[in-house]
């Protein structure tokens, strides 16, 4: 299975409750697609490098990576 996820309309948008950064500065952020090989593996080992390559969601943001994932690709609560 392929998960793709794009973001249309992101111009001039922040990651919302982040402190530091700056607004988007393009339309559209086209993630790069993950191949899942079994259906039991865990949505945040999915999501996790897909968030946090670089340019891309939380870099367009001025964010070095997700604070929702741990190193593992975990989802965590925020603190």
């Amino acid at each position: 299975m392929v998960v793709a996820l794009s973001l249309i309309g992101t111009r001039g948008l922040k990651m919302s409750g982040v402190e530091e950064g700056y607004p988007i500065p393009v339309d559209r952020l086209i993630l790069p697609e993950a191949i899942v090989q079994e259906f039991s593996t865990p949505v945040g080992k999915i999501l996790k490098p897909m968030l946090d390559r670089l340019d891309l969601v939380w870099n367009a943001c001025g964010q070095p990576a997700s604070e929702n994932f741990d190193a593992d690709g975990n989802w965590v609560q925020r603190r």
